[in-house]
């Protein structure tokens, strides 16, 4: 015996309950309480709560460009951010301390556009400053055994990874734009689907 799906709608085609009833019956013969306010619709299968709205007059599940959108800028999100917890290192100590690296990268970089540069004016520098200023390249160049120079680089090499994780967060509220600024939901899936991630 097959079954139909009775379903039952707001004005605005929000679901308020569903029923399956067997072939032959009626609804009030499976118990379900009718009213004069109830609107019934047999339709094929149950739709998608999740991105989908009954018509009432096209008596069919029909997408939905709103819910669509919030399913598909939800999913943008969670990856992004799943991407991004893979390149960050967990602690706040260890974000504290990158972010002082980082600082003595860019510290650096204003002193001269070479490595010899950069070496000769920070050696040039009182030695409060110089441990003021490069705290953690004088301390990781004195256990490599190498120039505070060597240390800076290393340093910078680190810093790509925090760059990965701002395009991350670029390429995500860009994507988010398009699929709000989408005026069909085929085009805001196309939107959500056609994303590139930096690597």
């Amino acid at each position: 015996m097959t079954a139909a799906s009775v379903t039952v709608t707001d004005a605005a085609g929000t679901v308020l309950a569903q029923l399956l009833v067997p072939e032959g019956k009626t609804p009030a013969q499976v118990g379900w309480p009718t009213a004069s306010t109830h609107r019934f619709y047999t339709v094929p299968k149950s739709g998608d709560q999740m991105t989908q709205r009954f018509n009432p007059v096209t008596k069919a599940w029909e997408d939905s460009a709103a819910l669509v959108e919030a399913q598909l800028i939800a999913s943008i999100k969670e990856e992004a951010e799943r991407r991004k917890m893979t390149m960050a290192t967990p602690g706040g100590m260890k974000k504290a301390e990158y972010a002082e690296k980082r600082a003595e990268v860019l510290a650096s970089k204003s002193l001269g556009s070479n490595v010899g540069a950069i070496l000769a004016a920070i050696n040039l520098l009182p030695l409060a400053t110089r441990q003021t200023r490069f705290a953690h390249a004088l301390a990781d160049s004195a256990v490599f055994g190498d120039t505070i120079t060597a240390a800076l680089a290393r340093f910078e090499a680190g810093m790509t990874r925090a760059d990965v994780i701002t395009k991350i967060s670029a390429r995500e509220a860009k994507v988010c734009a398009d699929i709000r600024a989408a005026t069909t939901v085929a085009s805001k899936r196309a939107a959500a689907a056609g994303v590139v991630w930096p690597a």
